[in-house]
């Protein structure tokens, strides 16, 4: 998205060429692949602990992590050192391109000559950037984390992963929707219905 919204205002009569299926396609094959292949080394390295038979059940939504890191009977130092260094090139560096993008889209937006095409610009990539930061401030905060944190009380790690889980996924739609008009004609025509009044819709 950062890309696609990076080359649409800095690059907007090459956007077609540039912007392809197949180039569309290997980026998300490559997303899918890092993930992919960042995730395994510290799966293996969990199934590799012993875990304490009193403590067998996960207190969490899933599966996650940290929350199965919790319930080894071993060390798990390390295991965490690989969670923060694996964290850093799966989290860390998508987020600096997109802030990366972000910032030769603002210099860009700055060089357009009226304020009407400058406030479109930046109301497109608004949506973005509201979405990026909820979900990268919650993974963040789920991953990135010191190990200390990781004796607080189970409800506040359940909630974190609520957000980046559920709240995230939910407000997708409609973040990037409520920018379109035919959405913003379709809700209040819904609302008029609830009310029992007619609108003339534009």
């Amino acid at each position: 998205m950062a890309l696609d919204r990076c080359l649409a205002v800095c690059r907007p009569l090459h956007y077609a060429t540039l912007v392809t299926a197949p180039r569309c396609a290997a980026l998300a094959g490559a997303s899918w692949t890092l993930g992919f292949a960042l995730s395994v080394p510290n799966a293996v390295a969990a199934l590799r602990l012993p875990f304490c038979p009193g403590r067998a059940a996960v207190d969490h939504f899933f599966c996650e992590l940290p929350a199965v890191l919790r319930t080894a009977c071993a060390d798990t130092t390390a295991n965490y050192r690989l969670v923060y260094g694996l964290g850093v090139p799966i989290l860390l560096v998508p987020l600096v391109l997109i802030l990366a993008s972000y910032t030769w889209i603002l210099a860009a937006v700055r060089k357009l000559p009226s304020a009407g095409s400058r406030h479109k610009a930046l109301s497109t990539c608004s949506s973005h950037l509201a979405v990026v930061g909820l979900f990268y401030g919650t993974v963040s905060a789920m991953y990135l984390r010191p190990k200390a944190s990781s004796d607080l009380p189970a409800r506040h790690h359940k909630l974190v992963a609520v957000f980046y889980l559920v709240v995230t996924p939910v407000l997708n739609p409609l973040i990037y929707s409520l920018r379109n008009r035919e959405v913003h004609m379709a809700a209040r025509y819904a609302l008029a219905r609830l009310r029992g009044t007619r609108i003339v819709l534009h």
